[in-house]
């Protein structure tokens, strides 16, 4: 978004914004600019002095951290659901991925991916745990979220063993 914008194009419609434009200011551009190399900057990698013996940073996160873990009330999506259960790993840690939770979602059969768009869906054994599809709107078009409620945050974390061994982590007792 931020590199269309500082070229002047609307990143929605991926259309030429008119000259007139608010956004369409030099100062603008240098802003966006430098905003995306800064965020391109914090995206990278770090390397952490703890590491396992192969290099990798390790997971780690204790049963007790897990019964600390925020359930919400609301649904939420799965990387909301990610930064709850990484607010609660070892400081040493590498964070909690969302992507360990739909791969393991998608092999057990929760989820699906569709042929058309590619994207993420809840087969019905998913609905049954409480995963669920709604519809959001950014003020120009509407986009579907898989979210996840009470029960499915919840069976997550009951699973969190099943989530983390294909990555070769376990939850420490």
């Amino acid at each position: 978004y931020c590199e269309k914008l500082a070229n002047g194009i609307d990143p929605i419609s991926d259309k030429a914004m008119p000259a007139d434009s608010v956004l369409n200011q030099v100062q603008l551009a240098r802003f966006f600019f430098f905003l995306k190399e800064y965020i391109g900057e914090e995206l990278k990698p770090t390397h952490s002095t703890k590491s396992s013996p192969s290099g990798k940073q390790q997971f780690i996160i204790t049963q007790a951290a897990l019964a600390k873990v925020d359930i919400s009330t609301k649904p939420v999506s799965i990387s909301e659901f990610a930064k709850r259960v990484s607010q609660y790993t070892n400081p040493d840690s590498k964070l909690f991925s969302h992507k360990w939770v739909m791969a393991w979602l998608i092999q057990a059969g929760f989820l699906a991916v569709s042929e058309v768009d590619g994207k993420k869906y809840p087969t019905p054994a998913g609905n049954g745990i409480g995963i669920s599809i709604a519809i959001h709107s950014n003020g120009y078009t509407e986009y579907k979220v898989v979210q996840y409620d009470e029960n499915a945050q919840r069976f997550l974390l009951d699973n969190m063993d099943a989530i983390l061994e294909p990555q070769g982590y376990c939850v420490i007792q």
